[in-house]
């Protein structure tokens, strides 16, 4: 939050995401049961559904639905919205997860085609909205007064606020 001279208060707010995609893993090379293997499957779901959803922005679509994963709606600003996005992608070199590796890079690549639009997220507090209707009260003031003066001398322009 900073303070004006003038009185005007400007408050800046950003949000900052992290989220480790980790846990992709195939069910058969972890050897998970039980609650392991839902929570297991609940991720890759949600990992499906973000892989979907970056592809749909990727490439020209009209409608993308974030709505079909708490992953997703989470991550709207930062697939294609208001956000810087950054992508870190942890590989192993061992032959044994190549498949993994090379999902995980595929990934990162559709990724990579995400236009997002940043800008600063201002907002506009009580203070500020005052000061400025203050500030356009005293100006038409102004503007009638000077209409007024010129009128007199004959020389009236019709200058008026809308």
């Amino acid at each position: 939050m900073e303070i004006m001279p003038d009185g005007i208060i400007k408050k800046r707010n950003s949000r900052l995401n992290l989220v480790d995609l980790a846990g992709s893993e195939r069910q058969r090379d972890t050897g998970a049961e039980g609650e392991r293997l839902n929570e297991a499957i609940d991720v890759n779901q949600s990992l499906s559904v973000l892989a979907r959803v970056i592809r749909s922005i990727s490439t020209p679509q009209r409608f993308i639905s974030f709505r079909d994963s708490q992953l997703t709606q989470l991550l709207k600003d930062s697939l294609g919205g208001n956000a810087r996005t950054m992508t870190i992608v942890n590989v192993h070199p061992n032959r044994k997860y190549f498949d993994n590796t090379n999902s995980s890079l595929d990934f990162a690549n559709n990724l990579k085609n995400v236009k997002n639009k940043a800008k600063i997220n201002e907002a506009l507090s009580a203070d500020k909205i005052e000061t400025w209707m203050k500030k356009i009260q005293a100006q038409e003031m102004e503007i009638k007064r000077l209409n007024e003066k010129l009128a007199q001398k004959g020389m009236l322009l019709r200058l008026s606020v809308t």
